[in-house]
């Protein structure tokens, strides 16, 4: 199987420009396959650093990705797909895997690039048209079909989640064509730091319980738990920071310039990966949210990159999320509570500020969880295995 591929060009081409997906990239360069990696410059978001042996394309680098104005998230989608679609035509791949596409960027370049009969591969990360179906009616189901549509177009879906290959089944794709592979974090790259190294980053206070929010803060999260957050931990003389740009960190930084604003919340810009070891090692807990309106399908990145950190996952996220049941389940790193219990989430944050031997335990599992799961090896081999 794996000579079989040998003789493929493959692109993965991830919106986002996830860490795991680029390192996935360079994995298989380094194995002698023929790989190339675009990803979206114009948005703003976490991403890979980038310093592996894959030059990434950069789609879209001299403009930005309006994400919150309807009229304009249209264009910047439209301008991405036909980026997207330029891309292909310059690497000519033989298989294209789509990852965290928006719908309409993922028309446009699926259009384009029919010509070209190449192998197209959705890598299904989390259902594009959800909020917009329950939030704008007719422009929401208009989504959802076309959604639908570049699914059954595909050759094969790699779903994340059985739940995801389930929704990609309802939605006409031949059970053949779907497989599960589940997300990782790049492991090798997040190695755990002390518990006392300092990040060095002025507002970051290592000498009391720090809790640590890293990554999107978008319409699927709700930032005053983060402020109900910052009030708990103040009462035992604790710290939140949230490491994020775009609405929601923007809400919070209004919120700062009031007289109410809790002390101890502070809010940072995105970080590079290059120092997002010694950053999240800084922090005594790492938390993740999730709105019951992101439904049980979308599956936080950042709380794949916390397993890899030792340090324990304080959680809010719907129990029928597959995020719920890996942090508290399969991995045991880390209290979760559904969105609407604020009372329990802030139980547990207490709990996880003033016991470092609950933090140890919870921090210790969700590292050996990330070692064995998220092996570089590991993660190549199931990859290929869905694209054979």
């Amino acid at each position: 199987m794996i000579e079989a591929m040998l003789e493929h060009t493959i692109l993965i081409s991830d919106f986002a420009g996830h860490a795991f997906t680029y390192e996935l990239a360079d994995a298989l360069k380094r194995r002698g396959h023929v790989v190339s990696y675009g990803y979206c410059a114009a948005n703003i978001s976490p991403r890979a650093g980038f310093a592996g042996s894959v030059v990434p394309i950069a789609v879209g680098s001299n403009w930005r990705f309006d994400k919150y104005r309807a009229g304009r998230r249209l264009l910047s989608e439209v301008r991405y797909g036909l980026g997207l679609a330029r891309s292909v035509w310059q690497v000519r791949p033989t298989d294209h895997v789509v990852c965290n596409m928006p719908v309409v960027s993922g028309t446009v370049a699926w259009f384009l690039t029919l010509p070209l009969r190449v192998r197209n591969t959705v890598w299904f990360q989390d259902v594009q048209s959800g909020l917009a179906a329950v939030s704008q009616n007719r422009v929401g189901r208009l989504l959802s079909r076309i959604e639908s549509f570049l699914l059954r177009r595909a050759d094969h879906v790699i779903a994340i989640s059985a739940e995801l290959a389930e929704e990609a089944s309802q939605r006409g794709v031949a059970p053949s064509r779907i497989g599960v592979l589940e997300n990782w974090a790049p492991v090798a790259l997040i190695p755990q730091v002390p518990t006392d190294s300092d990040p060095a980053h002025e507002g970051l206070d290592i000498s009391r319980p720090l809790f640590i929010y890293s990554g999107t803060l978008a319409r699927k999260h709700d930032p005053s738990l983060l402020m109900d957050l910052a009030v708990e931990v103040a009462s035992f003389g604790g710290q939140v920071a949230v490491i994020s740009e775009g609405e929601g960190a923007d809400w919070l930084r209004q919120e700062l310039s009031t007289s109410i604003a809790p002390p101890n919340l502070v809010v940072l810009p995105y970080q590079p990966f290059d120092r997002l070891p010694e950053i999240l090692g800084a922090a005594d807990v790492l938390v993740v949210i999730l709105e019951v309106s992101a439904g049980r399908f979308s599956v936080p990145s950042k709380t794949l990159t916390y397993l890899c950190t030792g340090r324990p996952i304080l959680a809010s996220i719907p129990l029928d999320n597959a995020a719920a049941r890996l942090v508290a389940d399969r991995a045991q790193a880390g209290k979760v509570t559904p969105p609407e219990d604020r009372a329990g989430f802030l139980a547990n944050a207490r709990e996880l500020g003033e016991s470092s031997a609950v933090r140890s335990r919870l921090g210790e599992a969700g590292r050996r969880y990330a070692e064995e799961h998220f092996a570089e090896d590991v993660v190549v081999r199931n990859f290929l295995a869905q694209l054979d």
